[in-house]
């Protein structure tokens, strides 16, 4: 009798559980449809029945999180026709895509405010676009064109001095030439 129970009241406590998300709608799908139990291709599935009711509790991508039977699992949209739900879902979307704008945004300040306090305001706004200047020093040259594919050095009586190679396809040989630590020549 004890273990019936806990098992009961083991069972209520998992129900509340998977009953206490909100439900946003209770829809048919439209056709025989997979219940998966995770959001991936290959997830483990339950096939459903054209017409057959579950609560959307949530819109993550392309895919609904629905509650069947107390299950927890994900419907792919294509199942589930629904004109509100399909706003909803643009809305997550719409709201996804301006958290990731205003995200890019906050870094891209976040970038030049570190570039400028690093380089200065004319060589921050070189590297940003790209380009290097005569008197650049190699960090700000890393900085705008990344690492050169090859440095040939020459050691003479006054000094070193390097050429660095970037054959990449964004630069299509191009060169800087540096004595010490300062770019003296671009070839371009």
């Amino acid at each position: 009798m004890k273990k019936f129970l806990l098992l009961t009241f083991i069972i209520a406590i998992v129900n509340s559980i998977c009953f206490s998300q909100d439900i946003i709608k209770t829809c048919p799908v439209r056709k025989h449809a997979k219940f998966q139990f995770t959001p991936e291709y290959n997830s483990k599935t339950i096939k459903l029945k054209k017409g057959t009711n579950v609560d959307v509790i949530g819109i993550e991508g392309e895919y609904y999180k629905v509650n069947y039977k107390g299950q927890i699992g994900y419907i792919d949209n294509i199942y589930i026709y629904d004109p509100e739900l399909l706003k909803i879902r643009d809305n997550i979307k719409r709201k996804k895509q301006e958290q990731v704008e205003k995200q890019h945004t906050e870094f891209q300040e976040k970038y030049k405010r570190e570039l400028i306090e690093k380089y200065g305001e004319y060589y921050a706004r070189l590297i940003i676009v790209k380009q290097v200047c005569i008197g650049m020093s190699k960090d700000a040259a890393i900085a705008s064109w990344g690492k050169p594919d090859d440095i040939n050095k020459t050691i003479t009586s006054f000094g070193t001095s390097e050429q660095w190679v970037y054959e990449g396809q964004n630069y299509h040989n191009k060169y800087l030439y540096f004595e010490g630590d300062t770019i003296k020549t671009i070839q371009e």
